[in-house]
């Protein structure tokens, strides 16, 4: 049975982590003994593909970290005193692990820009190893995005991110709602070349968004998202002229084929 005076209490939920602790023991209940006893936690979930784990502290409190997503686990704490050879156990407690946390950083509009993972305790950027549509389309799907309809392998035009990268040789089938249900190489395992932002993911989900730029009355030009930027290749960029005052402009360019000629 587990001990009233024994308490396993869950401090903080995060994506793979969970912050516990437990009431400090001191004497030994069996012989009123002074004793500090080493504590070992045991935790387990029925998810798919997870095993049993166990971690021996001498503290009163544990992070239990590299977790599966959108999991039931259950916690145990037993307290173990040399001096008698027995144990308290605190009361278990069950804990649903949060889902995979994704964010776009550093595009222009909420719907574009590089792909970083909340993992651990901490965000970190996705390796551009494998990274395609199929990918970018669960990227967009899990943020509540509509498809993606550009998937970067090279986010310099971001900026900067995460010198870590928590993921890579991610294999998305495309129907997956989450990153953490596609295959990869695992947390963490990832190359030290991919601390450059130059191989870091992005994407842009959905149109991009077309901004307006220094339009007047009579004439005007309108700059496609990220232009320069995207295609350095590419002149990215129409001018409008003759509008008339207060009208609203629509450019629509549909199945363009946009090709790179060398000389002439």
């Amino acid at each position: 049975p587990c001990s009233e005076k024994f308490n396993l209490t869950v401090t903080d939920v995060e994506s793979g982590r969970i912050n516990i602790s437990w009431t400090s023991l001191t004497t030994d209940p069996h012989t009123n003994v002074s004793d500090d006893p080493t504590y070992l936690v045991f935790y387990n979930s029925t998810a798919k593909g997870v095993n049993n784990f166990t971690m021996v502290t001498n503290w009163t409190s544990a992070v239990i970290d590299y977790l599966s997503f959108n999991a039931l686990y259950s916690i145990e704490v037993v307290a173990f005193f040399y001096g008698s050879n027995s144990i308290e156990r605190a009361c278990p407690v069950q804990v649903k692990t949060n889902e995979l946390r994704v964010r776009l950083v550093g595009g222009e509009a909420p719907n574009e820009g590089r792909v970083e993972v909340y993992y651990n305790g901490r965000w970190g950027t996705v390796c551009n190893e494998y990274w395609d549509m199929n990918d970018a389309n669960v990227v967009c799907r899990s943020l509540g995005l509509p498809n993606a309809s550009y998937s970067f392998s090279n986010a310099y035009q971001f900026g900067s991110g995460y010198k870590s990268s928590w993921m890579t040789r991610l294999q998305c089938s495309g129907r997956e709602t989450s990153l953490a249900n596609c295959n990869h190489a695992g947390w963490g395992n990832t190359y030290s070349w991919c601390s450059s932002h130059y191989y870091h993911a992005a994407v842009v989900c959905g149109h991009p968004t077309v901004k307006e730029k220094g339009i007047n009355d009579l004439t005007g030009v309108i700059v496609s998202p990220g232009y320069p930027q995207y295609m350095r290749q590419v002149h990215y960029q129409w001018t409008i002229r003759s509008i008339l005052a207060n009208a609203q402009v629509v450019v629509y360019f549909d199945n363009i084929d946009l090709r790179r000629y060398y000389g002439g």
